[in-house]
């Protein structure tokens, strides 16, 4: 249906009327259908449905995370496009890290992006979005914002450090310094100074791969001092 341009429309209504509190099994069914073809076509209503649901519970949310990862590795292989996955996801995260934003619904949002950012892609071990920062260099400062907000948060910090970390060795599969040192440009001036200690200690942990990616790594924690720190993201 969702390939159809009669039948596409049906399939987003039925879609998201199946996300609008109908169930588990019918919320589960549309977050498949959304992060395929179907949301392809709708990316906008796809995304917003699917954020919907990575903020309820359980196998839904699961769910809704695999969606959006499969969204985001799609984007990754195009030949060109906006970074629409990681810009919607930032400016959902935003507003939850001002003072008084519910706690819980913080969390879960957070854990969200951990998980878009720990996503490997299709045919291989790789983060997709290893490749963003590879090939996208435009879209590299809005990855960076959304892993400091999770490396910011206590109760997400390790895992998206453990999610840097598997970038960074994917980036050094390639050689790629520059790709590495441009992460690491965006993304250390937007952490306190104190959390650079923790974030370079962590990701130089012997169980790193050795003799990999130990020039990526300079690369990356070097840039900390190329341009003056950002706003704190609050």
């Amino acid at each position: 249906m969702a390939q159809d341009d009669l039948l596409a429309p049906l399939a987003l209504r039925t879609a998201v009327g199946w996300a609008r509190n109908r169930g588990q099994q019918r919320a589960m069914t549309a977050a498949v259908a959304l992060g395929g073809v179907l949301g392809q076509r709708y990316l906008s209503e796809a995304l917003r449905w699917l954020w919907v649901l990575a903020l309820r519970g359980g196998r839904i949310r699961a769910a809704a995370q695999r969606a959006l990862g499969h969204l985001l590795s799609v984007e990754a292989d195009a030949d060109s496009g906006s970074g629409g996955v990681p810009r919607f996801l930032a400016s959902k995260v935003r507003p939850l890290l001002r003072p008084g934003a519910d706690i819980a619904e913080r969390r879960l949002a957070l854990t969200t992006v951990v998980a878009i950012l720990s996503t490997t892609a299709p045919d291989s071990d790789d983060p997709v979005v290893a490749r963003l920062v590879l090939d996208r260099p435009g879209d590299v400062p809005v990855v960076a914002e959304l892993w400091a907000s999770a490396i910011r948060s206590g109760p997400h910090r390790g895992d998206a450090v453990a999610a840097l970390r598997a970038t960074l060795r994917s980036l050094a599969r390639s050689e790629a310094t520059s790709a590495a040192a441009r992460l690491g440009a965006e993304l250390l001036p937007r952490l306190p100074p104190e959390l650079h200690g923790f974030v370079a200690r962590t990701l130089a942990h012997p169980n790193q791969e050795p003799g990999t990616s130990g020039h990526v790594l300079r690369a990356f924690l070097d840039s900390r001092t190329a341009r003056p720190a950002r706003p704190s993201l609050r």
